[in-house]
């Protein structure tokens, strides 16, 4: 069995419609597949931002959460993206 491909490091920003970065909303990685790693999750600073270290290479569903809401979602190859900059027009 082939051992995943480790990322080192995929982080963004998430944002509002004025581009101010949004405090304090959850950011979670999904892994897609079968056998894969639990989601991870992380949290916005108060400029927006946030890191994961370490993903496994692949692919992840991106959610974006703010309170009990889901704000945003994508699927994010991280084995080619580093970096993803998330614009939320409307926050709840």
């Amino acid at each position: 069995m082939a051992k995943a491909r480790i990322s080192p490091a995929f982080g963004g920003t998430v944002l509002n419609g004025h581009n101010q970065g949004i405090a304090n909303v959850v950011v979670k990685m999904t892994p897609i597949g079968e056998s894969l790693p639990a989601p991870v999750y992380a949290r916005t600073d108060v400029n927006g931002r946030f890191l994961f270290w370490r993903l496994s290479g692949g692919e992840y569903i991106f959610d974006v959460v703010s309170g009990n809401r889901l704000i945003h979602r994508e699927s994010i190859d991280v084995s080619s993206h580093r970096r993803v900059v998330v614009q939320i027009l409307q926050v709840p």
